[in-house]
């Protein structure tokens, strides 16, 4: 059987500037699915490939590719950025979708995969690629984040703008590319890997927090409650109503002053991921999903 899964571009993270999108998510899925279920062919599809094959299944995580599955076409639904919440094209788009007897609908938002009863897609990591490093003093910071700068300016401020603390920010918007190695050594070395999101109210399982997890990495992250569901007391949160900077300043301290209680929440937290979120127990959750 033949499985393709589409994208709008593909092998785009190469020049992003470190910054990692679905693409890095579906690599993910297609390696635990070529692992657990060899007898098929699963291959990944971008627009900007000028064609789009058609295929036995076809499971669509962005792009514009419609019903290529023979058998089956599944939707995962990823735009979280929109600005009339639920009451929007996108979200009737998918209503009238699943209609059609052999389509099926996805989100990574827990919020609309309570609401509208479709299957939460979960962080799906690839340890080979994201692994814990020798730690670095020349990436031993403070406080780093890593992503792109799409956010609230006035939210980031309050993020990133950490008096008396050495802060890394890198990626896409920040004018400081990145390698995937040096990701890997500022996960493993900063005392702090910041997480915030753009609408928290929608509780998008977004794969950084997992990805810094599974380097070993201490993570200080806007509160969510899927977050909190799946990492507990191995993450520290900024809560609703905290102030940013002065929790994280808060945490910073706490760390410096018990390094042992930091080194326990970070070995348990990669343990999570290990156990959890690696790709092929989350592709093997997909691929039974599909197949019910």
């Amino acid at each position: 059987m033949k499985i393709g899964l589409y994208l709008d571009k593909i092998n785009s993270f190469t020049h992003c500037l470190g910054v990692y999108g679905e693409e890095i998510l579906v690599d993910a899925y297609i390696k635990g699915l070529r692992k657990n279920y060899p007898e098929n062919t699963f291959n990944k599809y971008g627009d900007n490939m000028g064609f789009t094959p058609v295929v036995d299944i076809a499971i669509y995580f962005s792009g514009n590719a419609k019903n290529k599955g023979k058998q089956k076409n599944i939707y995962i639904q990823q735009n979280y950025r929109i600005e009339d919440d639920l009451q929007t094209k996108i979200v009737k788009q998918y209503k009238d979708i699943i209609r059609n007897s052999n389509i099926k609908v996805a989100t990574i938002s827990e919020k609309y995969s309570k609401e509208y009863e479709w299957q939460l897609i979960e962080p799906c990591v690839d340890t080979d690629l994201f692994y814990p490093v020798k730690f670095n003093q020349l990436y031993n910071f403070d406080v780093s984040y890593i992503g792109n700068n799409i956010k609230d300016l006035e939210k980031s401020k309050q993020y990133l703008g950490i008096q008396g603390a050495k802060v890394g920010v890198f990626g896409h918007g920040f004018n400081k590319p990145i390698s995937h190695k040096d990701s890997l050594n500022i996960y493993t070395s900063s005392f702090v890997n910041l997480n915030y999101v753009i609408r928290p109210e929608l509780d998008v399982l977004i794969c950084r927090p997992y990805q810094i997890a599974s380097c070993k990495g201490f993570i200080v992250s806007e509160w969510t409650e899927s977050l909190e569901k799946n990492f507990g007391n191995t993450i520290e949160y900024v809560r609703p109503g905290q102030n940013p900077s002065l929790r994280i300043k808060e945490v910073l301290a706490q760390i410096k002053g018990n390094t042992s209680k930091a080194k326990q929440q970070r070995e348990e937290a990669y343990k999570i991921v290990l156990e959890k979120f690696n790709c092929e127990i989350q592709a093997e959750k997909l691929w039974r999903w599909i197949n019910e």
